[in-house]
């Protein structure tokens, strides 16, 4: 919001009067007292629009904070100083042939001894002139604030199934040529983490990836305002009211899956031809990968989950993925049906720990991920931080 209203390159159309008034509430002389700048490697780039922006600002204090190295990059290291205490380094020429190029030239591998020892003096003349401006600190410093932190590494053993399903993708869906399993590298890494989360993983995914495509077709989609070449020598070739025979039969096979919602599996052969729901060699049915007992991991996370719920432990679950995020999701609500029935069977009510424990989202349970607004986000971290013994996950 700062940089579009202090608008540096004047692109914004605004009146005069206004632009004016924005330049000497913000950015005019006497300014704020001190400008501080978290995520300060957004600065990088002295051309950028928020770079600019930021350096108008009438103020003779400034501080960065940025967690982030800068992958030895001296030039962006010197936009970053630069807007700390300006003509500090020079001009970016001057930094350059005084810093950058004589360190560079001493870090290659056919670098001369006397380029080398350029490079370690100019690198000691640069932290000393820095000494009095930056300041690194790593998380030592926090160290004697901080109660001990034990980390244990866990080595889980994929389970029968588990090795069944990842033998069959690497022998019968991997590509045998070479340079195509170069190319689909990242695509193979993506299916095994789904097998060695849980094999409910492919059909999640899947699922979602048909629910996406469906929904191409409706009215209003963004299909409706991208015309590609394929569509256009479509509609000339045909009239607009009629669809060909594949387009009837598409649309059809969505409408039945619609009504149908867990049409049957097709057949093996059929099945291993079509690389897109390969793991159906492996399981006959949908029912057969709904187990729990088929991932190592989420045996273990139920167990934990079981084991901090009775001690009155709250418990974070990190993913890299958000379809791990999905199947633990989905056993949630199934272990959360079961005490249900357990309690109704027995006539229980519901105590906040013990075997039959509620699992409802957003009571005993929490998601955080990137469709989290942000509103939702700060008001679940506080329920969760609580200390009263009511929230006990």
């Amino acid at each position: 919001m700062f940089r579009m209203l202090a608008d540096p390159k004047g692109k914004k159309k605004m009146k005069d009067s206004f632009r004016k008034l924005i330049k000497e509430a913000l950015l005019d002389e006497p300014g704020p007292d001190i400008v501080v700048c978290d995520e300060g490697h957004l600065l990088k780039n002295c051309k950028s629009m928020l770079s600019l922006a930021v350096s108008n600002i009438g103020t003779h204090r400034r501080i960065v904070l940025t967690g982030t190295p800068l992958q030895n990059n001296l030039v962006e290291y010197h936009t970053m100083m630069n807007f700390v205490k300006p003509n500090l380094l020079g001009t970016l020429n001057e930094f350059t042939n005084r810093f950058v190029n004589p360190i560079k030239n001493g870090q290659h591998a056919d670098s001369t001894d006397s380029d080398v020892k350029t490079m370690k003096r100019r690198a000691h003349v640069l932290h000393g002139k820095l000494e009095g401006c930056v300041q690194r600190c790593d998380y030592l410093i926090l160290a004697p604030y901080l109660p001990p932190k034990y980390e244990y590494i866990i080595n889980i053993k994929l389970s029968d199934k588990q090795e069944l399903l990842y033998k069959h993708y690497l022998e019968n869906v991997v590509d045998g040529d070479l340079t195509v399993r170069r190319k689909n590298l990242l695509k193979y890494y993506a299916e095994l983490v789904k097998i060695w989360s849980h094999p409910i993983a492919l059909t999640i995914s899947r699922n979602k990836t048909d629910d996406y495509e469906t929904s191409e077709d409706e009215a209003g989609s963004l299909k409706d305002f991208v015309v590609d070449e394929s569509e256009e020598e479509c509609s000339k070739s045909s009239d607009s009211g009629a669809g060909t025979g594949d387009e009837k039969a598409t649309r059809k096979t969505r409408a039945q899956a619609a009504i149908d919602p867990d049409p049957p599996l097709p057949d093996v052969s059929e099945v291993e031809r079509l690389s897109d729901k390969w793991w159906n060699a492996i399981f006959k049915t949908k029912s057969e990968m709904t187990d729990v007992e088929i991932s190592g991991k989420l045996v273990v996370l139920q167990q934990i989950l079981k084991t901090c719920e009775s001690i009155g432990d709250k418990v974070l679950v990190f993913s890299q993925y958000l379809s791990s995020l999905d199947i633990i999701e989905e056993f949630l609500v199934d272990w959360d049906k079961e005490a249900v029935e357990k309690a109704k069977d027995a006539d229980l009510t519901f105590p906040l720990n013990g075997e039959n424990s509620r699992w409802r989202r957003n009571i005993e349970y929490f998601r955080i991920d990137g469709q989290t607004k942000v509103s939702d986000r700060h008001r679940d971290c506080e329920t969760f931080n609580k200390k009263s013994g009511q929230m006990t996950r």
